[in-house]
Order: C-alpha cells, then structure tokens, then sequence
C-alpha cells in the first residue's frame, strides 16, 4: 500500500471497500494514519471521485446505441443524395458542360462539396445532423464538450475511409470516433 498515491489509499478504503479484503483495508487504513492524511481530505477525495464515476455512468449509459447509429447513417445519407440532386438540378441551368466527362466532373466535385459541407456545417453548429435530430442524438468529444472544427473535420475525412461503417460491428466505437476522439450519445432529457 506503501506505493500507492493518496488518492488511491482514499478510493480503496471508501468507494471500493466493498472489491478488497479486510487485511487489505487494514493496510490501507494504516498508511493513510502513518501519512496524515486529514478527515476532510479524504471526505473531499471522496466526492470528487464519485462525482467522476457519476459522470462517467452518466457518459457510458447515454452512448447511442449501434442501432441508432445505423439509422443515423441511413437518414443523412438519403438527405445528402436529396440534397445533391436539388443542387444538380439548379446547377444545370448556370453551367453547361460540353463532355459528359466535364459532366461527371461537375457532379463528383459537387458530391464531395455537399458531403464536407453537410457534415462540417451541420455537425460543429449544432452537434447533429438531421438524422441526429430525428433520433435525438448529439456529437460530444470522449471528455463530454462540445467537438471542435479540427475534431469535426477529422470525423468527417474519416467517414470516408472504406468500411467504415462496418467498423461499428467490430469495434465500439466506429473509425471516425476513435480518430477524432467523438461519439453520439442520446440528448439529455430536458
């Protein structure tokens, strides 16, 4: 017990009783009186480390769900596609391409715009997409603050990593939430 940080000495005999031994306790109990350690700081150690536990139940239980996740996907995808034709059309009429290489051009270039600029747009100002307002859902960093342009746009380059969406069925969290250091969770109810 010699080794471990005031802290630590203060969780084992309060927050985590109940995972030690009595020898153990007693150990800890010990070297807490052979430091000196003041009533009042344990009691404060105390409330901030179950505060943080607090928070982090908090956190961990609000994660979207992979489900939710999934529908997300389908409705921005289907507002990206309605919102790239919409463009297309209106777009038709101010340029006139000679090629149907210049064509296929136009529509790549306006594809990859409509795409950074629904997510980056919608994502840093408001935290959510329209599939994430549909199913109540909000992007947060893993520290539970609001994400920044950098962590947005690092989201947003991620999702076009090929497989990226299958990489929720593997791992926790997607590629573009480990990258960029994110996650959705369900809004708090008000």
């Amino acid at each position: 017990m010699s080794k471990r940080t005031d802290e630590e000495l203060i969780e084992i005999l309060t927050i985590r009783k109940d995972d030690y031994q009595p020898l153990a306790l007693e150990a800890a109990q010990l070297e807490i009186e052979k430091r000196g350690i003041a009533d009042e700081t344990i009691k404060q150690v105390e409330i901030q480390r179950n505060e943080e536990i607090e928070e982090q139940y908090f956190f961990y239980s609000n994660k979207a769900n992979r489900t939710i996740r999934f529908v997300n996907s389908i409705i921005d995808f289907i507002c990206l596609l309605l919102l790239f034709f919409a463009l297309t059309l209106l777009l038709q009429f101010f340029v006139q391409t000679e090629t149907e290489q210049g064509a296929t051009f136009v529509a790549y270039s306006l594809f990859i715009i409509v795409f950074f600029a629904y997510y980056i747009i919608l994502e840093f100002y408001f935290q959510k997409t329209i599939g994430k307002f549909l199913t109540k859902t909000t992007v947060i960093t893993i520290a539970g603050n609001a994400p920044t342009l950098g962590d947005i746009t690092t989201r947003t380059f991620c999702r076009l990593i090929p497989f990226d969406r299958l990489s929720f069925l593997f791992a926790r969290n997607g590629f573009y939430d480990s990258f960029s250091k994110t996650t959705v969770v369900r809004d708090a109810r008000e």
